[in-house]
């Protein structure tokens, strides 16, 4: 079906009108997330990256989909916690191992330096724990977040 019109500028939505355009309640997007259809997977990621910073239940979905079978799908929860940023922060375990898998590992490292501070002690762990490009992304992001922190902050 197609979704609503919105109403003519001017008019409020009546509430059948604002509850269409509405995200589906978070519940019902993680049980899509668990669909065996992948294109039904990438669909709810994409709402959870919406829903992921007012709801911890959309980053635990997203961090779970890390492991999905499906490469474009690990790739996705990846970028959609980078959207999340800060909020993103009880992903970080599920994003530091992420840095291995070949299809998500970029995304994941973007994500951590989204998240920032709260990333540091993992990346220094994995920095000095695991070889190869694995550390590389851990300094890289490291760095990334480091350099950060010299730009001056908005007063928003």
């Amino acid at each position: 079906p197609r979704p609503p019109e919105p109403p003519p500028a001017g008019r409020r939505p009546s509430t059948a009108e604002s509850q269409a355009m509405m995200p589906p309640p978070v519940e019902t997007v993680i049980r899509r997330l668990r669909s065996s259809d992948s294109t039904a997977r990438r669909r709810a990621i994409l709402t959870l990256a919406e829903l992921g910073p007012h709801s911890p239940e959309a980053v635990r979905a997203l961090a779970d989909a890390l492991e999905d079978r499906e490469e474009r799908v690990r790739f996705m929860a990846a970028a959609a916690l980078g959207r999340v940023g800060a909020a993103a922060e009880p992903a970080v375990p599920a994003l530091l191992k992420a840095l291995d898998d070949e299809a998500a590992g970029n995304a994941a490292a973007d994500a951590l330096v989204r998240i920032g501070l709260a990333a540091v002690p993992g990346l220094l762990t994995v920095m000095t724990s695991y070889p190869g490009s694995v550390s590389l992304q851990a300094a890289s992001a490291l760095a990334r977040i480091g350099a950060g922190l010299d730009k001056p902050r908005s007063s928003n």
